[in-house]
């Protein structure tokens, strides 16, 4: 992925409108934070722009194809915690999960011994390694967030999309999933949603905010 464009984008729900005519460019590698009041409309310009949520309104474009022509090109963390504790999956499971979303099918030897040592690297970068073949339901929350960060890692797509990911997040958890990003610094591009502007601080290529179904960029620091 070279270039994200949003063109005039507009996005209505239940009647209100919650973006207007947004239109902006993102160039690769760089770390976009997007900010707001709660309910401003910041997850739903993250579905937007990764194709999960069809435009009321205007485009977004990948290199100049919609997002949902494209395969396997986001990497992405829900808010919250997506996934069932009773699920039976140990960590290393759900880490290799996001690799065969990206490429799915029989893999050659060659591709399964790449994909093993992407599972791998992406669960020692979140440091989950004393974790990695234990059930889900044995896992913190903490540990859970940044097993699907590692999920997202592990696809070594081009774009890292990641909505409220340190929401909940004890101080040490929070440290070490940011520690992740900022180790993959300039290898993907990241779309952050937070409320923290602080964390922002020194990570932020440019900041997103939004309200009244308008962007306004911050000035980073």
């Amino acid at each position: 992925m070279n270039t994200l464009q949003l063109d005039r984008l507009s996005f209505r729900y239940d009647g209100r409108a919650l973006l207007q005519e947004v239109s902006l460019q993102l160039s690769a590698g760089s770390f976009i934070g997007i900010v707001g009041a709660n309910g401003a409309g910041k997850s739903t310009l993250l579905k937007l722009m990764i194709g999960l949520l069809t435009p009321t309104a205007g485009r977004v474009l990948v290199d100049g194809e919609p997002p949902t022509r494209r395969r396997g090109w986001v990497g992405y963390v829900p808010q919250g915690l997506p996934v069932r504790r009773d699920f039976p999956l140990t960590v290393r499971q759900l880490v290799a999960q996001g690799r065969l979303q990206r490429w799915p099918g029989w893999p050659g030897p060659a591709a399964r011994r790449r994909r093993r040592e992407a599972v791998e690297a992406a669960i020692a970068q979140v440091e989950l390694q004393p974790q990695a073949g234990a059930s889900l339901g044995a896992l913190s929350g903490g540990q859970l967030q940044r097993a699907l960060l590692a999920r997202a890692l592990a696809t070594e797509a081009p774009l890292l999309a990641l909505d409220e990911p340190t929401s909940g997040l004890d101080a040490r958890s929070q440290a070490l999933l940011l520690a992740a990003l900022d180790a993959r610094r300039g290898r993907h591009t990241v779309l952050f949603v937070t409320h923290d502007v602080q964390l922002l601080t020194g990570r932020a290529d440019r900041v997103l905010d939004v309200a009244a179904g308008r962007i306004q960029e911050r000035a980073t620091a």
